[in-house]
């Protein structure tokens, strides 16, 4: 299992053969405290560039994915490559508190030294 916190995923993808969960949306921080996806709801971790969706497919893609058959979790912590470290704090502890194990957690993100 990977919990993936980036931009968002295309959970519909082909690729992942519906192996990814729309999970957590934490990416407007603090203006509202995040909302826990339903399973259907395709759009609550929607990915509008692509980022996550492309991270996603390297961590668990069928064609080219390294573990592509695992389940992914997609957490949104980012809208427009734009993020807050308190989302991703906040999507971390909400993951030590509702993860499935084993798993691992996918962080593709780099910081400004501001």
């Amino acid at each position: 299992l990977v919990y993936i916190l980036d931009t968002g995923v295309r959970v519909t993808h082909i690729d992942f053969g519906g192996r990814v969960v729309p999970t957590l949306d934490v990416s407007q921080l603090p203006d509202y405290n995040g909302w826990v996806c339903a399973p259907a709801n395709v759009s609550c971790t929607e990915d509008k560039i692509g980022h996550g969706t492309h991270v996603a497919g390297v961590a668990i893609g069928s064609t080219y994915g390294v573990a592509n058959q695992a389940i992914g979790h997609a957490v949104k912590v980012m809208n427009d490559m734009q993020g807050k470290l308190s989302a991703f704090s906040f999507a971390l502890l909400w993951i030590l508190e509702n993860r499935q194990v084993p798993m691992i957690v996918s962080l593709s993100i780099g910081l400004d030294k501001r």
